[in-house]
């Protein structure tokens, strides 16, 4: 029996992606033509379209969607989409607009009864085309990229690590946010290099950041406030001592940086910080927080980035939907409720779970010793149970810089 050749055009990959994408790009086109219309994130297309925010945070993300299987997973069904058509020609959408997302939408669905019969086989079969996105190729480009970085920048680090615990607050209704981050193995090669480090912060759906009034440092701050020092978590430290220095920035952003005059394999050190912001987000989805960000700035090339974050189980009861983004900083830094779909990097960054959280890996570029240690810190210093948290991890071998890594996840409605 001979095989038969099937021309590109007509594969699977090429007809489901580009049916996917055509839907993208019309619901793209209707909201760039309502001219009341300011932005794209979640809020704005709520206030503006008057639609329910579920139906706006699907609309929002499947726009800054970019792999097929992305964009199949927010796509909303036939009312949603019914919903979206009548909300946005009610706000000015122009009518060539709207026809062509019909058009894309009806198209998409006839494709998937073609190409595999049912939506469910339809959905196994896109995740198979996204499976190995982030190829090693892709990774060795980035790490040629590391290499000149890291040369221009004047620093680099072996790992960036970071910890976010989110749980309930003796305040009900409100979320303790505790958070440890790790600089590892700094290098700096000119004394002229810069260098920061900012504390958390809360951002709401507006991108405006704050700090909670009650911040505490993971450990025994002796005597240091955040007007002279950032809340080092000493243990967690190596090298020699850094004087840091208060930097002035906008509004909620507290930074510091250093002079020092070690250069090379003398000015190796492993920062860390700490924190614990009681009460510093709303546990459900309130007018101005309808969702988890959570951004980890990369500045300093690096061999990997990976970000921990730890959800309470009788807070966030499912997985909800997550997702993790790299977006480019290229361009001016944003906060992680203000980027767009043309700020994100065409890579794919896979989100790990990890269970049970009992038996966890150590992250790429940290001491097996020093992780249980910084786990041992966080938990006896909010008196939370580790087992009593799902665990998710991202990591990004060779990130480019500057970005930021988001992780952000929809709030239940209350």
């Amino acid at each position: 029996m001979g095989a038969q050749n099937i021309r590109i055009d007509d594969s699977f990959a090429n007809r489901a992606t580009n049916a996917l994408q055509e839907v993208r790009f019309s619901l793209l086109a209707v909201l760039e033509s309502i001219e009341e219309l300011k932005g794209q994130r979640p809020i704005d297309l709520s206030n503006t379209l008057g639609i329910d925010m579920k139906l706006a945070w699907k609309a929002s993300r499947l726009v800054r969607s970019v792999n097929p299987a992305e964009i199949l997973n927010e796509l909303p069904g036939r009312p949603g989409v019914k919903k979206l058509l009548l909300a946005s020609s009610g706000a000015g959408a122009s009518g060539e607009s709207l026809d062509r997302l019909q058009r894309s939408y009806d198209a998409l669905n006839e494709e998937i009864v073609a190409l595999s019969g049912s939506r469910t086989l339809f959905e196994t079969m896109i995740t198979g085309l996204d499976s190995e996105v982030d190829t090693p190729l892709a990774i060795e480009h980035r790490r040629q990229f590391f290499n000149g970085a890291r040369s221009i920048c004047g620093s680099q680090c072996r790992s960036s690590y970071r910890l976010d615990i989110l749980g309930p607050s003796a305040v009900d209704g409100t979320l303790d946010y505790a958070t440890i981050r790790m600089t590892i193995d700094l290098v700096r090669f000119h004394v002229s290099a810069p260098w920061r480090v900012r504390l958390p912060a809360v951002l709401d759906d507006s991108g405006t950041r704050t700090r909670p009034v009650n911040c505490e440092p993971m450990e025994d701050s002796g005597g240091r406030t955040h007007a002279d020092q950032p809340p080092l978590v000493s243990e967690l430290c190596e090298g020699p001592d850094v004087n840091f220095l208060p930097i002035n920035s906008e509004p909620g952003a507290v930074e510091y940086g250093f002079e020092d005059q070690l250069i090379g394999p003398d000015s190796t050190r492993t920062i860390a910080i700490g924190e614990v912001l009681r009460s510093a987000e709303p546990a459900v989805a309130t007018d101005a927080h309808h969702g988890i960000h959570q951004v980890m700035r990369l500045r300093t090339p690096m061999e990997s980035a990976v970000m921990d974050v730890l959800m309470h189980r009788d807070v966030f009861e499912a997985s909800g939907d997550p997702r993790a983004i790299l977006y480019s900083d290229l361009f001016g830094e944003r906060s992680a409720a203000n980027y767009r779909e043309t700020d994100r990097m065409p890579i794919s960054i896979p989100i790990e779970n990890i269970e049970p959280a009992g038996d966890l890996p150590v992250p790429d570029g940290m001491d097996p010793e020093k992780y249980r240690r910084l786990l041992d810190i966080a938990f006896s210093r909010t008196n939370w149970s580790l087992g009593d948290f799902r665990y998710q991890r991202i990591t990004v071998p060779y990130p480019a810089v500057p970005s930021s890594l988001v992780y952000e996840v929809a709030l239940e409605d209350s």
